[in-house]
């Protein structure tokens, strides 16, 4: 992203690969300053233009987290992650790529950080499974 312009360099936040040569850059923390804990800042990176775009940024600055996106669908779906504080959330939002806008998201039954995550076929209902329940890196397979 530096080679970009862009001032920072971000470490386990997640990058998503949406329609017409995008990839939107999502949370993280800042290489630069770790101490400050996980940044809100999200990113949409033109690969056509070589350009980079800031957009709205996400609710919770968060690590470690699953991020889903379906192209047959018009969000991002952010779950989990680890906080400022290195505690597993089970927090969730998603981002509507067409609007541009974050929306909260009911909470999952138990926090964790890099779950895996899933849409079912009729795409009535996203899964979170398995990951970290705390800095220790417990596992959690429920």
């Amino acid at each position: 992203m530096k080679e970009c312009g862009l001032d920072k360099q971000l470490k386990f936040g997640r990058t998503i690969y949406i329609p017409y040569d995008k990839v939107i850059v999502i949370s993280g923390s800042d290489i630069d300053a770790p101490q400050a804990g996980p940044v809100r800042d999200v990113f949409q990176f033109h690969l056509t233009t070589m350009t980079v775009e800031k957009l709205p940024p996400i609710s919770t600055g968060r690590t470690s987290f699953a991020a889903h996106y379906d192209f047959e669908d018009k969000f991002i779906y952010v779950l989990g992650g680890t906080n400022k504080s290195e505690l597993m959330i089970k927090d969730c939002e998603k981002y509507d790529v067409y609007n541009q806008r974050w929306h909260p998201m009911p909470a999952m039954n138990f926090e964790r950080g890099n779950p895996g995550s899933y849409v079912s076929s009729d795409k009535r209902y996203l899964y979170a499974f398995q990951g970290f329940i705390n800095k220790f890196n417990q596992f959690r397979s429920r």
